[in-house]
């Protein structure tokens, strides 16, 4: 028996057993059958065993135990095979005496892989799947949203003492029915989101929860969150969040792909959250709840635009049509526009006697700061001034916000006439 291993172009053969190797350095000389084959002599080189590419150290056997291949180890590329070339000045080689030889991998730790799946014990596959939930809720967004409902809410008439119950549900209302309006869009968007660096390693893209449970997750809370509001708060705040649920996942949604006024549709649904926590108090849609939605609709303009900047290739990639990439030149006059026409919004509650008039003054440096770096972001669209416009309106809204709570004007939610009260002070 032959008991050499003639190593040429494409070819390492023995006398029982045939592995192909590709892009090998043809050798000069052949070597007599070692007790193993040393690395370096394959380095760089593809192995292929059975069709199988090989990535690590692998034996690779005959039908005869006694003449397997030794270990070759230290194969790193994975490079597919060209037609191996069998070297004529190998002799006495009959390769179809035995059968194909096949591969098995040592028992040796393999190196794991970087796969997002829910964890096997109890308590990490819950933390794993609350912060699924959370992602599908868009975690972040959905705080910043109802800290505004939260201001509505404190920022209407309400009768001493506070409520404590009522804001309690109010808010919870108001999360769930943002939890489920950011997961009917997630699902609506998944094909889309994987196109986009900023979104594809969301859980609907990266596959982590199926549709149909992020559907289930979706429906529940919409449904908990305005039967919570319904029954613990009142039936207008209800329909509010539903409204809302019904614009931003059905209307905002698909309107993304459509056209750029999606923007403003999108706007409208922000304004809503801060009413939600107004109407939660007064049962009412009063002046208040309009000049909280109007600070929030006008708000939302400059800050989406100067967000949007930055991400106009991968809305573009994905077929959105934002202003950013169906109108880049109209993005910076835009934004000043509606810079400019936020800075007489703050007057709108001193006007209506919700806040004092030192809100008015207040605010004022900072809407003028606001235009400032919408003025900059005008001159030059860079990506720098993008950023810088985008950090302005991000501190710009809780700030005014807390100014806007700090001057309120205390008032109850309904005055009693000194005349009622002697009325039911005679009849008791």
């Amino acid at each position: 028996m032959l008991q050499r291993v003639v190593m040429r172009r494409g070819l390492l053969i023995n006398a029982h057993s045939l592995c192909l190797v590709t892009n090998i350095q043809t050798f000069k000389r052949a070597y007599p059958l070692p007790t193993q084959i040393h690395s370096k002599h394959l380095l760089g080189a593809g192995l292929y065993c059975n069709n199988t590419p090989i990535t690590k150290r692998v034996f690779c056997t005959a039908s005869n135990k006694n003449t397997a291949i030794p270990s070759i180890e230290n194969i790193t590329s994975t490079t597919k095979p060209e037609t191996p070339i069998v070297n004529t000045k190998t002799e006495n080689i009959n390769v179809n005496e035995q059968p194909p030889p096949t591969c098995v991998l040592p028992n040796e730790p393999e190196k794991e892989k970087k796969v997002d799946v829910v964890p096997q014990s109890l308590p990490r596959r819950i933390i794993a799947l609350i912060e699924m939930y959370g992602s599908l809720s868009k975690f972040r967004l959905s705080t910043f949203i109802v800290i505004t409902s939260m201001v509505g809410y404190l920022l209407a008439p309400y009768a001493l003492p506070f409520d404590y119950a009522r804001f309690i549900y109010s808010t919870v209302g108001t999360s769930l029915a943002c939890a489920s309006a950011n997961t009917l869009n997630q699902i609506i968007e998944v094909s889309y989101d994987a196109q986009m660096a900023r979104t594809a390693k969301r859980t609907l893209p990266t596959g982590k929860l199926t549709i149909t449970h992020a559907t289930a997750f979706g429906v529940v809370t919409g449904l908990t969150g305005c039967a919570l509001l319904a029954t613990q708060v009142n039936l207008l705040s209800a329909a509010l969040a539903l409204a809302n649920i019904i614009i931003y996942a059905f209307i905002y949604t698909p309107m993304k792909r459509i056209t750029p006024l999606n923007t403003w549709v999108g706007a409208v649904v922000g304004a809503i959250p801060p009413m939600i926590g107004w109407t939660s108090v007064t049962n009412d849609i009063g002046v208040g709840a309009y000049a909280l939605a109007t600070l929030l609709f006008v708000w939302q303009i400059p800050h989406f635009l100067s967000l949007s900047w930055n991400l106009r290739g991968d809305y573009a990639k994905a077929g959105y049509k934002m202003l950013s990439n169906v109108s880049p030149t109209s993005v910076g006059p835009v934004a000043l526009l509606w810079s400019i026409g936020l800075a007489p919004v703050p007057a709108i509650f001193s006007f209506t006697e919700i806040t004092t008039w030192m809100f008015a003054l207040d605010s004022l440096p900072l809407s003028l700061y606001l235009i400032y770096a919408s003025y900059n972001f005008y001159k030059d669209n860079s990506s720098k001034n993008s950023r810088k416009f985008f950090f302005t309106t991000l501190w710009y809204l809780p700030v005014v916000m807390v100014l806007m709570i700090i001057h309120k004007i205390h008032k109850p939610k309904k005055e009693e006439k000194k005349e009622d009260v002697v009325m039911i002070q005679n009849a008791a």
